[in-house]
């Protein structure tokens, strides 16, 4: 049923629990291991919430997953954000998961292109209309860069030495380097377009259940703050009674 208009009153699960879906923007990432950190650690079970963590369909949209109500709490960018309210999608940022985005153009170590001027003349593999490569074409004044989807692989990357791909540069070049190929990256923040990564829900879930948004908030930054700990002390593995 359409979160819209129906959530009015949140369930409760056998436990006491309130259960909340997360929408991945991916499958599982290490971006996202303060998620995964919350709900393993119990965060989130203290706050009340049983929350499930969603793996992104292949060529799945988060914004028509949420806005539908078949997830709860999405994740994405604030400038996606934006323009997804801009289309018609009451669609609003509840927290900040990363200061700059971890977006980036990969290449292969021996690839002519250095900086965003040499994208002249290349084909990028990019997300569909993504505008951090309209903003980049702008700025630099690029005129012949043509741009196919990306295929959410490396397999083409690694089979052609110049090819240019839309990354995370928390997931392909590691994945590229244990297959062999050295590689160097561009981030796109480097450009001057730099939003921030966000989760977000519908504008009447958060009206609704501003106390199930602060709670799954709270819970994600504990989450952040032991998966970004080498090593967690004993205490910090333990929710809060």
């Amino acid at each position: 049923m359409a979160l819209t208009g129906c959530r009015g009153s949140q369930s409760t699960s056998a436990g006491g629990l309130t259960p909340i879906r997360l929408q991945l923007d991916w499958y599982p990432q290490p971006e996202h291991g303060g998620f995964f950190a919350a709900q393993l650690l119990g965060y989130y079970k203290a706050e009340g919430l049983d929350v499930t963590l969603l793996p992104l369909p292949q060529y799945g949209s988060v914004a028509q997953l949420v806005a539908s109500g078949k997830a709860d709490i999405g994740l994405g960018s604030s400038d996606q954000v934006l323009e997804w309210n801009s289309n018609g999608l009451p669609l609003v940022a509840i927290s900040a998961t990363m200061q700059h985005d971890p977006q980036a153009i990969m290449v292969h170590k021996d690839s002519p292109i250095r900086d965003f001027n040499d994208l002249e003349g290349h084909t990028i593999a990019a997300q569909t209309g993504a505008t951090w490569l309209k903003y980049v074409a702008s700025r630099y004044n690029l005129r012949q860069v043509r741009e196919i989807p990306s295929t959410l692989s490396i397999a083409s990357f690694l089979a052609d030495p110049g090819y240019v791909q839309q990354i995370f540069v928390t997931s392909e070049p590691f994945f590229a380097r244990q297959a062999g190929v050295e590689v160097r990256t561009l981030p796109i923040s480097s450009s001057g377009y730099d939003p921030y990564r966000v989760s977000f829900a519908t504008r009447d879930f958060v009206t609704q259940h501003p106390d199930l948004a602060a709670k799954f908030v709270r819970a994600s930054i504990r989450g952040a703050m032991a998966a970004s700990s080498p090593a967690p002390t004993p205490a910090a593995r333990k929710p809060d009674k």
